[in-house]
């Protein structure tokens, strides 16, 4: 169930009876690819709901639709009106943030001073109103790197010797503040 609607003629008998009817759903320059998502149920004479016909509406393809409910009175002759009925469609957490990655690889020179940016971890999140958290899960050695946890940026967090360390290896994970969180992870 989106909406009820409700309607009144003050006539009576036949002329006071009332038919709610689809007149059309619409988000702007969309004429008929969204018809079969809505349908209007008649409750009563006075009362219709409109109802979602699929499953899901996804906030991500369309954020809002205008459905134009049809009144018609069984009267000689018949009068009509519309009602319009504004649906806002709310987001849910379901996508995972997306991840690229600049630089899978990075070489870094021993002694490089601690709090230098190595490379930039960007993600992404096609859900509304999601702020992004950066982190690190693992680290082989570890408390080499870090990462800022609100722009992606990997530096140095502490002094890099090559003879002690050649190599690490890093999982850092992108975590949105969707209820529930989504996360992806990166190598």
């Amino acid at each position: 169930l989106v909406a009820t609607v409700a309607a009144s003629d003050l006539d009576i008998g036949d002329n006071g009876q009332m038919h709610f009817a689809w007149g059309s759903t619409s988000p702007a320059g969309a004429a008929g690819r969204y018809t079969d998502l809505f349908n209007v149920v008649q409750v009563n004479n006075t009362h219709a709901e409109v109802r979602v016909n699929i499953p899901a509406v996804d906030r991500e393809e369309q954020d809002a639709f205008t459905v134009v409910v049809k009144v018609v009175d069984l009267g000689t002759p018949q009068r009509d009106a519309n009602i319009t009925v504004i649906i806002e469609v709310l987001d849910i957490n379901d996508n995972d943030p997306q991840v690229t990655v600049v630089n899978g690889t990075v070489a870094v020179e021993e002694n490089t001073a601690i709090g230098t940016d190595v490379t930039t971890i960007y993600a992404s999140d096609a859900d509304v109103n999601n702020t992004l958290t950066y982190s690190v899960l693992t680290e082989e050695p570890s408390n080499g790197f870090a990462i800022n946890s609100t722009t992606g940026d990997v530096y140095v967090a502490s002094e890099i010797d090559r003879e002690t360390y050649s190599e690490y290896n890093l999982v850092l994970v992108v975590e949105d503040n969707g209820v529930p969180s989504r996360q992806a992870n990166v190598t």
